[in-house]
């Protein structure tokens, strides 16, 4: 279960900084709407 939980979380993780740098030229508050969408894609 422990590795299940850290297999998600560094996805999430890497997920984020992929969000990051592929579309770091749009607005910070697209960007943060666009981190949420892909933490809850998860689920």
């Amino acid at each position: 279960m422990f590795l299940y939980f850290m297999k998600i979380l560094f996805s999430k993780t890497y997920n984020l900084y992929y969000i990051y740098f592929y579309l770091n030229y749009i607005t910070p508050i697209e960007l943060f709407n666009c981190s949420l969408y892909s933490l809850f894609a998860f689920y």
